[in-house]
């Protein structure tokens, strides 16, 4: 006798829906004006750079990522930090470059798309553990503190690092169904049953992306080379993945983070 075929699961028409969403709706706004202020920042009072926060970017990431937008890849160019700022950098100057924008200021927009996903990753990783006031208030303190607001419109590769780090960090501790279908979770519900989730998106491959992050965290500064391994002894020894109700074997989770952070490095 055939078993009876389970129904699959459709996303609904707004799987987003709810009061933890609706009070995300101001987020996006909120970044659009933040990092707005930033450019109006960096244009009127910086129009050249500095040579505090930004000296290794004249000195080491700029001419780094000239050589990459030539094809050029050379070790020495890379001394004390990873390639990554500098390629992204590259990647974004061919967009930006043939309408006049230089160098220095494609830097400039780079830290601020890195500030908007740092928030984002905030407001998540806020949401997961402690509810939607304690994503709003990290996420206008991170906004607001001086360090943060200086960086962010800046050309380093400090606020790059960040955005990785931040979202490892949210893929590990955020909630499996997303922040909103968590938030507003029915009592006596299972975590990962809401109106968000997506059908077939296992844990392995939110560690492997956890990985990757960090992986890449990694080749962006040095100095984050405890974050993958962090993220392994995580994933061996957590319990359960994040969300997860029921328990899963330790190995697949562990080799997708391993897998991960030995991509980009």
């Amino acid at each position: 006798m055939t078993p009876p075929r389970r129904p699959f699961r459709r996303l609904p028409r707004r799987p987003f829906r709810g009061p933890a969403c609706r009070a995300a709706r101001w987020l996006p706004w909120f970044l659009l004006a933040y990092l707005g202020a930033g450019l109006a920042v960096s244009l009127s009072l910086f129009p050249v750079g500095d040579v505090d926060v930004e000296s290794d970017f004249f000195a080491e990431l700029g001419p780094a990522a000239r050589a990459l937008a030539r094809g050029e890849v050379d070790v020495a160019n890379h001394p004390y930090k990873g390639p990554i700022q500098p390629a992204l950098v590259a990647l974004l100057h061919g967009a930006l470059g043939p309408v006049g924008v230089g160098w220095y200021r494609t830097a400039v927009v780079l830290s601020l798309l890195a500030a908007g996903a740092t928030l984002v990753a905030t407001w998540r990783m806020g949401l997961a553990l402690g509810g939607r006031a304690v994503a709003a208030g990290a996420v206008l303190l991170l906004a607001f503190s001086p360090v943060f607001a200086v960086q962010a419109h800046k050309a380093s590769s400090d606020l790059v690092f960040l955005a990785l780090v931040s979202w490892t960090l949210a893929l590990v501790l955020g909630p499996r169904a997303g922040a909103c279908a968590a938030a507003d979770a029915v009592p006596g519900q299972a975590p990962g049953q809401g109106p968000g989730r997506i059908p077939g998106r296992g844990p392995a491959r939110r560690w492997f992306a956890a990985g990757l992050l960090a992986g890449l965290a990694l080749s962006t500064r040095y100095a984050g080379l405890v974050l993958p391994v962090w993220l392994v002894a995580v994933a061996w020894w957590r319990d359960g993945a994040s969300g997860d109700p029921r328990p899963r074997p330790r190995w697949p989770r562990t080799l997708a983070a391993v897998v991960g952070c030995l991509l980009p490095v």
